[in-house]
């Protein structure tokens, strides 16, 4: 699955510094949406549509889909320690 925040940073060729700027958020955040590291807040999915045209319909699958890469993660590390 393509992370949708990810691939419009890219098109656009900015930093996430300057998109931290656009959008109104902590740098440290916005970068951690690019990587995929941390699920997108309410608030934050209106500002990437609203401000940089990101499809709010594919944020919310990507959202859906690091939801899902967790809860599997927790329960191969939970398998791992039996």
């Amino acid at each position: 699955m393509d992370n949708p925040i990810k691939k419009r940073i890219d098109e656009l060729s900015l930093s996430t510094y300057d998109v931290a700027k656009i959008v109104n958020l902590e740098q440290p955040s916005v970068w951690r949406h690019y990587t995929g590291q941390r699920r997108l807040s309410s608030d934050s999915m209106v500002a990437y549509n609203s401000r940089l045209q990101v499809n709010f319909q594919e944020m919310l699958r990507w959202n859906s889909f690091l939801k899902e890469e967790t809860k599997r993660k927790g329960k191969a590390k939970a398998k791992a320690k039996k």
